[in-house]
C-alpha cells in the first residue's frame, strides 16, 4: 500500500498542513483530513471540487484526475505505479496553486 499526505500552505507560505490523504491498493481511495482541513479552510483553503464532501471517503480504480493532472509525463498512457513513482519525485506540485503531495515514506525519512 502506498500513501500519500495531501499538505496545502497558505497564501504567504507562512503555513502550511495535512488536508487530506491519498492511498494505493489496487484502487485509489482519497479522504479529508479530519483537523488539518477545518484549520486549512479557516486559512482559505477550498475544497477540490472534485471531493466537495469532507466526511466521504472517495475510491476509484484510476488516479483521481485532481491528482492526475499533477503527474508530468512524456507518455499519456502509464500505468498506477508508474504514477506512484512520479508523484513521489514530483511531488505534484504545480506553479498555480499551493498544494503538493507528500508520499508518506518520504516524511517518516525527514525528507
Amino acid at each position: 500500500m502506498e500513501k500519500f499526505n495531501i499538505l496545502w500552505s497558505r497564501y504567504d507560505g507562512k503555513f502550511s498542513c495535512v488536508v487530506g490523504h491519498l492511498e494505493y491498493n489496487d484502487d485509489w481511495t482519497f479522504y479529508y483530513d479530519e483537523e488539518g482541513i477545518k484549520v486549512a479552510q479557516n486559512l482559505g483553503f477550498i475544497l477540490f471540487p472534485e471531493f466537495p464532501d469532507i466526511n466521504e471517503i472517495y475510491t476509484s480504480k484510476k488516479l483521481f484526475s485532481t491528482f492526475d493532472l499533477r503527474i508530468r509525463r512524456n507518455n499519456q498512457n502509464i500505468n498506477e505505479e508508474e504514477k506512484i513513482h512520479l508523484l513521489t519525485e514530483s511531488e505534484g506540485r504545480l506553479e498555480t496553486d499551493n498544494v503538493w503531495i507528500s508520499n508518506e515514506k518520504a516524511l517518516i525519512k525527514g525528507r
